[in-house]
């Protein structure tokens, strides 16, 4: 599944681990309802598959949604994703590949913040499209 291949990809990037503060093996990427609360900051992701295009080509939604402890840490980590996912412009020359698929584009679709009071976690919520065919 391509969702993995994108995993891997914000999995392999050294800003990203900087920003999240990775220490040892253990990414701070999560699917949407990990078992245990992660130390902040992290990453939760929901992949949504959409409706086929056409027989062979796919379009998918992700939603990737950064808890922190300050709004300018969120803020930090949700900028490096958009860095890079929202490459529609410049697939031909983003390092974000796949040997079981062929890219079309990444878009960033919509996205916003908030801050939950009660738990004191700053929000970053991002939706990216990601239109592909398998080779």
């Amino acid at each position: 599944m391509i969702e993995y291949d994108l995993i891997s990809y914000l999995a392999s990037d050294a800003t990203l681990d900087m920003l999240l503060g990775i220490v040892g093996d253990d990414k701070k990427i999560y699917p949407s309802l990990p078992t245990t609360e992660p130390v902040l900051p992290y990453i939760l992701y929901y992949y949504g598959t959409g409706d086929e295009t056409d027989e062979l080509i796919d379009e998918d939604r992700i939603q990737l949604t950064v808890r922190a402890a300050t709004k300018q840490a969120a803020t930090d980590i949700r900028n490096r994703l958009k860095f890079l996912l929202d490459r529609q412009d410049e697939i031909k020359n983003t390092t974000f590949k796949s040997a079981a698929y062929y890219i079309y584009y990444c878009k960033f679709s919509a996205g916003d913040g908030f801050y939950e009071p009660v738990t004191e976690i700053w929000n970053e919520v991002l939706f990216f499209l990601v239109k592909y065919r398998k080779k």
